[in-house]
């Protein structure tokens, strides 16, 4: 598995993980960013995410 995908993948698990245990309205991406440790901005996650919501993928 590359890098990149591992990155992704701990952040799939951390997020569920993190949604499962306190709900979607308390969970944050800062909480999942401090959980997985990684070296990703917040600002980095949201525009990617805008960026797949605007683009339908």
């Amino acid at each position: 598995m590359k890098k990149g995908e591992e990155s992704r993948q701990l952040l799939i698990e951390c997020a569920a993980e993190l949604l499962w245990k306190n709900g979607y309205s308390a969970t944050g991406i800062s909480e999942i960013l401090k959980q997985t440790d990684l070296p990703v901005r917040k600002n980095m996650i949201e525009m990617y995410l805008e960026y797949r919501s605007y683009h339908g993928i």
